[in-house]
């Protein structure tokens, strides 16, 4: 074979494994690079707490209804929840909770799959919840923590804690891959106390 052409072919060799090379470190970068974080911010008056008899053994809870994504897949939304720890609300404290809006009925198993892989990543890791003012000042941190079922929650609250989360007129939700927060909060506390039915130290 002349030399020319064993030349080519060594050249044409060294191209591929080049070519092949650089996909692969490509590929790598994706798959290494982090997600961006999911931030969801509700500040519409339309938000607030309603009774959910379905919630533990009985609590409120806030749908974000006019959230707007800043960062992170469009289609997640969290929910709050203030309430029982239990079905059985005698036996029960009460906590805070943020949890991942479900998928509707008729989600596809390819949506299924995506879904929950967003649910153990962007609810993997503990943070805390910041409680806010009327003048927008930070006045209380409670630590939230990882579930088994792929919440994030907080321990038991206090009488104290509780009555902070209902006059708190923003909550924000922040760990190392979320951040949630609604203004939408002084929702009749008063009332809401009296309706809540766990057990309180």
């Amino acid at each position: 074979m002349p030399k020319a052409k064993r030349a080519a072919r060594r050249v044409a060799r060294v191209c591929v494994a080049a070519i092949a090379g650089l996909q692969i470190l490509a590929s790598l970068s994706v798959a290494a690079s982090p997600r961006e974080k999911l931030e969801v911010i509700d500040s519409s008056a339309r938000s607030e707490w309603v009774i959910d008899e379905h919630a533990w053994g009985g609590g409120v809870r806030l749908y974000f209804l006019d959230a707007k994504h800043k960062s992170g897949p469009r289609d997640l939304m969290p929910n709050f929840a203030l309430g029982c720890d239990r079905i059985d609300p005698a036996k029960s404290v009460w906590r805070f909770l943020v949890e991942l809006a479900p998928l509707g009925s008729d989600a596809s198993g390819e949506e299924e799959t995506a879904y929950m892989k967003n649910k153990a990543y962007y609810f993997g890791a503990p943070g805390t919840v910041i409680l806010i003012d009327e003048m927008d000042k930070e006045f209380k941190r409670v630590p939230i923590l990882v579930t088994g079922s792929g919440t994030l929650e907080t321990g038991r609250l206090t009488r104290e804690e509780v009555k902070s989360f209902t006059d708190a007129s923003q909550i924000r939700v922040e760990t190392p891959t979320v951040v949630f927060e609604t203004r939408a909060l002084r929702a009749g506390s008063l009332h809401l106390m009296r309706k809540l039915p766990c057990a309180t130290p």
